[in-house]
């Protein structure tokens, strides 16, 4: 009995100490070494609560601003319309879409600061966002060269070169609204986009106006007239004359004083560029031509020598028609557009 007393006394006592032995304590304050601590519950919710990267900045582009793209461009925007050709400035050649659908014309005058040519097509992506979320990429890069009467999307504009730049996005007419994105060598650009609107700064031209650039030209808008048949101020014997060729139409006959200011002799079509509009709808060029100096007829390729003043004419052959409707004719000169409006 006593016996088996003791042995289950024994068999209790080292119970006792495997249970006490079984972890190591943590009580002390010393560092073990070389020991790496796991991150505790506080810490991990720290990390997890880190801001994501930050969002890169957008700019909202406004009307002729001055913007630079260090080391790539400087850029001001020009305009933007819904147009179904983009159209050079100086009404030379443009692009139509085969697609049918109007294109978002955007404009800027630009120069390459960087230090190399710059493709047109490297130039910028354009991205056009409905407010459903639709996508519609740029489809067409050009620059305007030729006095900027030709549309090139092969041209490269050299450093320290400004040349005026049209993006453009193809979009189907049923869209009201676009976020217009625009990525230049990673910096980002946007504006908010109502379609069929035209955004520009136009300025008003009236008879008698006249706008000058010293290091340019001057450009006095002398006045217009319709008329079936032009005739030089100076009809005394033999002269030379301008008759329609349609019996249907009839001749807007638009008036320009310019003086060249540069210092060699420029083509009487490099100053200024015309396009008329009747009826908020029916646009129509035409062509240009210069007073002679005896004042017996018009001369069509004439130039403009240094510090020398040409009567220039622009003629528009139109129908008969369109006589009776509103008239608004835009006038380019030194890159600024202004308007002239009759009723």
């Amino acid at each position: 009995m006593k016996k088996t007393f003791a042995l289950m006394l024994a068999a209790a006592m080292t119970l006792s100490l495997a249970a006490c032995g079984g972890s190591p304590s943590t009580s002390g304050t010393s560092p073990v070494k070389g020991a790496v601590s796991a991150p505790s519950s506080a810490s991990s919710q720290s990390s997890a609560s880190l801001p994501d990267e930050e969002a890169p900045e957008i700019t909202s582009l406004q009307l002729d601003t001055p913007y630079t793209v260090p080391d790539f461009v400087d850029f001001t925007l020009v305009s933007i319309t819904t147009t179904e050709a983009v159209q050079s400035s100086m009404g030379g050649s443009n692009y139509t879409n085969s697609s049918g659908n109007p294109y978002v014309d955007v404009v800027f005058d630009l120069t390459n600061t960087s230090g190399a040519d710059i493709h047109s097509e490297d130039m910028m992506k354009l991205t056009a966002v409905s407010p459903s979320g639709t996508e519609y990429r740029g489809s067409l890069y050009c620059v305007e060269t030729d006095n900027m009467t030709i549309l090139s999307t092969y041209t490269s504009i050299s450093p320290m070169t400004s040349a005026r730049f049209h993006a453009a996005a193809d979009v189907p007419a049923s869209e009201s609204s676009l976020t217009l994105n625009f990525d230049i060598n990673g910096t980002l650009f946007t504006y908010e986009y109502p379609l069929n609107t035209e955004v520009k700064n136009m300025i008003e031209l009236r008879p008698g106006d006249v706008i000058e650039n010293t290091d340019y030209a001057t450009m006095e808008f002398v006045g217009y007239e319709f008329t079936e048949d032009l005739l030089p101020p100076n009809t005394s014997g033999s002269y030379r004359h301008y008759p329609v060729d349609s019996p249907d139409s009839i001749y807007l006959v638009l008036r320009y004083n310019v003086t060249n200011y540069q210092s060699t002799p420029k083509d009487i079509d490099s100053f200024v560029g015309v396009t008329a509009t009747f009826g908020d709808k029916y646009k129509y060029t035409g062509f240009v031509i210069c007073e002679d100096e005896d004042q017996k007829g018009f001369s069509s390729y004439d130039d403009i020598a240094p510090l020398t003043t040409a009567r220039l004419y622009y003629l528009i052959e139109v129908p008969k028609a369109v006589m009776e409707m509103d008239l608004s004719v835009r006038t380019v000169f030194d890159k600024q557009e202004y308007q002239f409006s009759a009723k």
